[in-house]
């Protein structure tokens, strides 16, 4: 995701909150874009990852997996966020990292502190509501990383974000 902007922020279709009275409730938009703050003022890293490949309806073809991975400007993490763009299919990737050879003194790979959120859902229409507020929400989920390189399944229909401590 190169930039993204919200003309109205609240009780529109996807908007990042729904209002009513004294009632506020969080929409999976809203969790997206918190999921994915650690990237403002960050630099952008080149990154890549061994996906499946789809079709649209036309029969063109594109990669699974939408990633984006990012540094802190204090340099002491890394932001990694991946959308598996597939609505029924988990996508098992080998995430490549380029630029942190540093990290792991050069050669090899290192495991690494990492923290993994997942945002997804039993459908792809769920939606929070009055009723029921949470359904759609961040839960975090293990993650194994390391540096440059580690696997990892993103699961269909979600956004991963995998913070790393450097």
């Amino acid at each position: 995701v190169t930039m993204t902007n919200m003309a109205q922020t609240a009780n529109i279709l996807q908007s990042l909150l729904l209002t009513r009275g004294s009632d506020t409730v969080l929409t999976p938009t809203y969790h997206a874009y918190e999921m994915m703050k650690n990237h403002q003022g960050a630099t952008l890293l080149a990154s890549r990852a061994s996906a499946t490949t789809l079709a649209d309806d036309k029969g063109r073809a594109y990669e699974s997996l939408s990633l984006s991975a990012s540094r802190a400007a204090d340099g002491k993490s890394l932001t990694l966020s991946v959308v598996n763009l597939s609505l029924e299919e988990d996508c098992p990737a080998v995430v490549k990292l380029s630029g942190l050879e540093t990290v792991s003194g050069g050669t090899g790979v290192s495991p690494v502190r990492a923290t993994a959120r997942l945002l997804t859902a039993d459908s792809i229409t769920a939606i929070n509501d009055f009723t029921d507020g949470d359904r759609v929400q961040p839960r975090e989920v293990p993650v194994a990383a390391a540096v440059p390189t580690f696997t990892h399944t993103f699961p269909a229909k979600s956004l991963t974000v995998i913070e790393i401590s450097l």
